[in-house]
């Protein structure tokens, strides 16, 4: 009977794991609750997409079914199969649907001639500017219209490259000023402006949903959102009229940790979610799925909760669009490039000729490797050198990449020079700068950043825009 209800309780379950060895004891986990989907990081995958054959292979077997493949694929930031980086959604929107479309649908051809069959993505949340550490350029921006319209374009460009998409995360973590993953964020309770591009995405026919860890500020329920009925049931499914699959974010994550572990899996399916995450199991994380199996066994779960869950699942996995659709055109990285560029106070800024000395100084980078900057602005033909070099240069340009912005004494230092230096950065953009000049990208990888630099060359060109 336990392996009957471990079984039944795994089809409810998108399971992954660290490392690049999926290890015995998950191996054995997939063997006892047989999940129908996994999810991959790209710890999974060292050698990027040659590593996926041999681990397909090894977690199939052990699940003793053919599994669907989840990927945490956003471009910019969050990627984790390619090697050679994408736009992040942020630059995709500023050179207009029709790029939003074709990065998307790219990026999602390249991803299911791998085998993978779910982006989660497109990213639905406000970019709330720089007090959210977690959304940032990962958003299509803070207009709801705007971002509404993007979402949509991103997921006909998933669909027609052959990949389900997950719209997330539900309802809305751009205005939040923690992280989910390592704290329970407050929003505000007003989600109306927040919820527009989901009901956008919602509208143009989103296939799943992931929801968020967050707290609504001055509400007496404590529970994280995604664990509420009246968010996940009343409001998204009801108001919202969502029928597709509802995805939970990771459930070993801080912001679920109010809910304890052995009650997670009951309490999110009774809010109304259908698939449960367990993205990076580690020895010990699967009592949550020993809890609801347990619960199983004492009738402590709805049967209507499991058969809707069914029935989400399968309806989503037949609907998966068909493999074996000719390569998508490759996007023009260049022009999304160029549309980047964001020039406050009416581009009163010199161009990046060849020659020009650079103050270069790195934030926390995620996993892109300084190197790769630096050899892009050598390309370029700039004389890069590391903040606080002694070389005789007079830099006239300070280049600061990372995903914060600068510590406030060094942009004062920078201002107090005789000359103040331009900036370029592609962090945030909500900082209070004592800079004359400022040229800002919503790019954030190396790949962009090429382009990017030849495009600094462009002053005066109408693609460098005045947004101030």
């Amino acid at each position: 009977m336990r392996g009957v209800a471990q079984r039944r309780a795994g089809a409810c379950w998108l399971l992954g794991f660290r490392g690049a060895e999926p290890g015995v004891e998950f191996l054995r986990l997939l063997e006892r609750f047989a999940p129908p989907a996994a999810i991959l990081f790209r710890d999974n995958l060292p050698e990027g997409p040659a590593s996926l054959p041999a681990l397909r292979q090894r977690l199939e077997a052990a699940a003793q079914r053919e599994l669907l493949f989840f990927l945490d694929e956003e471009g910019g930031w969050v990627q984790q199969l390619h090697r050679e980086p994408w736009p992040a959604p942020r630059a995709q929107a500023m050179a207009g649907l029709e790029a939003v479309r074709a990065c998307h649908q790219a990026l999602a051809a390249s991803c299911r001639s791998q085998g993978i069959g779910v982006l989660i993505a497109p990213v639905a949340d406000l970019d709330a500017g720089e007090q959210n550490p977690v959304i940032g350029t990962r958003s299509f921006g803070g207009d709801p219209e705007a971002a509404g319209a993007a979402v949509a374009a991103a997921l006909a460009g998933l669909a027609a490259g052959g990949v389900h998409g997950v719209i997330k995360h539900y309802p809305g973590h751009g205005d939040s000023r923690e992280d989910s993953h390592f704290s329970l964020p407050t929003v505000p309770a007003d989600r109306g402006l927040a919820l527009a591009p989901f009901a956008a995405g919602i509208r143009a026919g989103a296939p799943a949903l992931m929801s968020a860890h967050l707290q609504l500020a001055g509400d007496a329920d404590p529970r994280p959102t995604t664990f509420r009925p009246d968010v996940m049931r009343d409001r998204l499914q009801g108001e919202l009229g969502f029928r597709g699959l509802v995805v939970t974010d990771a459930l070993e994550m801080a912001g679920a940790a109010v809910v304890p572990p052995a009650e997670r899996a009951r309490a999110a399916l009774a809010a109304g979610c259908h698939l449960l995450t367990l993205a990076r199991w580690e020895p010990g994380a699967e009592f949550v799925l020993e809890a609801m199996a347990a619960d199983l066994e004492r009738g402590a779960l709805r049967e209507r909760w499991l058969e809707e869950a069914a029935e989400r699942w399968e309806r989503f996995r037949a609907s998966l669009p068909p493999a074996g659709a000719p390569p998508a055109p490759p996007p023009d990285l260049a022009r999304i490039g160029r549309a980047a560029i964001f020039v406050p106070g009416g581009g009163n800024w010199r161009p990046l000729l060849p020659g020009l000395a650079v103050d270069l100084e790195f934030g926390p980078l995620g996993f892109w490797n300084p190197a790769l900057y630096e050899r892009a602005l050598a390309e370029a033909g700039l004389r890069a050198r590391r903040l606080g070099a002694e070389d005789g240069l007079e830099a006239e340009v300070y280049v600061h990449l990372g995903r914060k912005a600068p510590p406030p004494a060094r942009l004062a230092e920078l201002a107090a020079r005789e000359t103040a230096p331009a900036l370029l950065t592609n962090g945030p953009w909500g900082w209070t700068l004592p800079f004359p000049r400022r040229l800002a990208t919503a790019e954030s990888s190396p790949a962009g950043f090429a382009p990017l630099l030849a495009a600094a060359g462009l002053a005066g060109d109408e693609r460098a825009r005045d947004r101030g």
